[in-house]
């Protein structure tokens, strides 16, 4: 994770106005939920985590990879618990999950470590819990200026993401790779001008 120890003390300065449309929808969906427990998986600074909580869910954990990301996600008093873990291997027990988001995370990763991450998921949640993801749209209606800001800031995260956001786009995205994860899809919505989504999928 060594693109991250510059970006994220940035990280939220940056981005945060880009993802406030969706962080908000994602807040709005978990809290229809009403889940007693949440996990991020490649939780980042932990934004997400921080804003459910301020909102009434409080027993949060967050899981990442970067050092840099979760000592910010540590700090102030909303802070979750944090997890230093690969989120294909969080050590959480099986079934014992209410609720896992997922936001900006599967376009960076191969389709097989993405896929991982998926079936992590599944196994910590609870039969008829949900899962929260929040990522790029595929489809061919995006507008234009959408399309390209978010192709310029996946370039300039560079290297293998940018490699793995471009196969991300040319297998079809989440619709095909959620196919056979076991998970159902209840609910999309648009976030972001179009250009990113959520979608809102249930543990059988």
């Amino acid at each position: 994770m060594n693109e991250y120890k510059t970006l994220a003390f940035y990280y939220d300065l940056l981005l945060g106005p880009f993802l406030w449309t969706m962080r908000a929808a994602v807040t709005k969906a978990a809290l229809t939920l009403h889940p007693e427990n949440a996990v991020d998986l490649c939780c980042g600074t932990g934004r997400q985590l921080k804003i459910l909580k301020r909102n009434g869910i409080q027993n949060v954990t967050g899981v990442d990879l970067s050092d840099e990301m979760l000592n910010i996600a540590r700090k102030g008093t909303m802070a979750p618990v944090c997890i230093a873990s690969d989120a294909s291997v969080t050590g959480i027990e099986p079934a014992s999950v209410d609720l896992v988001l997922i936001n900006l995370a599967l376009h960076e990763k191969s389709r097989v470590d993405a896929l991982r991450v998926l079936k992590e998921a599944f196994r910590i949640l609870k039969p008829g819990a949900s899962l929260i993801i929040g990522d790029y749209n595929t489809d061919s209606g995006i507008p234009f200026f959408p399309r390209r800001v978010i192709t310029f800031i996946e370039f300039l995260a560079g290297g293998e993401h940018y490699t793995n956001y471009l196969k991300y786009l040319s297998y079809g995205g989440l619709p095909v790779l959620m196919k056979d994860t076991g998970f159902t899809l209840t609910d999309r919505q648009n976030a972001g001008f179009k250009g990113l989504s959520i979608e809102i999928y249930l543990k059988q």
